[in-house]
């Protein structure tokens, strides 16, 4: 099947197809795309306006998105296609609109890269749901964290996250629902991204730690695949039903391996879980 230039290519990774689009549009560079990105709402305008878009992207970030390291959310998605979008009109790569210069189609090609971003983050919610055999699991030490299937890389050495000191209430709320609970917050402690994400899966059952557990799934995504999945599009909220699907995965994959310990932490949260309970936003960030 022939690829259309700008449009997603239809390689199962995102990152790949985004790393296409970079080549479609000349392979601009990061300071070309930083410098545009100010400019944006000037340079594409709609019809019946938007919220605006952010007003700046780092290096690191444009770097982790192209290389596979941190998935996108709509925001950050949008301002990279623009640029790189303004970045071919520039270098002639791509046909302009004589009237306002915008490249031709770019509304219809920003569309096609947010449907293809659910359908990423749809794959990468199937990924983390789907126990699969993980050689590097073991039952033999109870007092370890249970390796995800996320992490089961042979040979490749697991990166590790800013280390996390968890509060006395945390830590209280953990505590209650089994001996689990304390084996991640010790090795939260060291930065260790599994640790993490499980305890982050854990806290997103509590309305009150909520806002916490986005906190650790923003620090252990660049560490671990599935930990920014379990975040809404604005990377600001959970929804608790979305970390229900997880602590089942984990609970079975416990189950699975014979870590019983991690198998009745997460089966305890579960049993505790209001299914009519809401998504809500980051302190700071809560809608008027």
């Amino acid at each position: 099947m022939s690829h259309r230039p700008f449009y997603p290519a239809g390689n199962e990774e995102f990152a790949a197809d985004l790393r296409r689009l970079h080549s479609d549009c000349g392979e601009p560079t990061y300071s070309s795309v930083i410098r545009i990105i100010p400019q944006l709402d000037e340079l594409f305008p709609l019809k019946h306006g938007r919220l605006s878009l952010p007003t700046s992207l780092s290096r690191s970030n444009i770097s982790q998105l192209l290389n596979g390291a941190r998935q996108a959310s709509a925001a950050p998605l949008a301002v990279l296609v623009l640029c790189f979008l303004r970045c071919a009109a520039e270098n002639g790569s791509i046909r302009t609109d004589p009237a306002t210069g915008a490249p031709l189609k770019w509304e219809a090609i920003l569309r096609a890269w947010q449907k293809r971003l659910r359908r990423a983050r749809q794959q990468d919610d199937v990924r983390a749901a789907s126990p699969a055999p993980n050689p590097s699991a073991s039952s033999d030490d109870q007092s370890s964290v249970m390796p995800s299937m996320a992490l089961a890389d042979p040979g490749t050495k697991r990166r590790s996250a800013d280390p996390v000191h968890l509060e006395p209430g945390e830590l209280a709320v953990l505590g209650a629902h089994g001996a689990y609970g304390g084996v991640l917050a010790e090795q939260a402690k060291l930065g260790d991204p599994e640790a993490i994400y499980q305890l982050a899966v854990a806290l997103a059952f509590s309305p009150e730690y909520r806002s916490k557990a986005v906190a650790y799934l923003l620090n252990a995504g660049p560490s671990h695949p599935a930990a920014l999945g379990l975040l809404q599009e604005s990377e600001q909220s959970i929804d608790p039903r979305h970390a229900r699907t997880r602590a089942e995965s984990l609970a079975e994959m416990a189950k699975a391996y014979g870590y019983e310990a991690a198998m009745h932490f997460f089966r305890s949260w579960l049993s505790r879980l209001d299914l009519a309970d809401r998504p809500v936003t980051v302190e700071g960030d809560e809608a008027h």
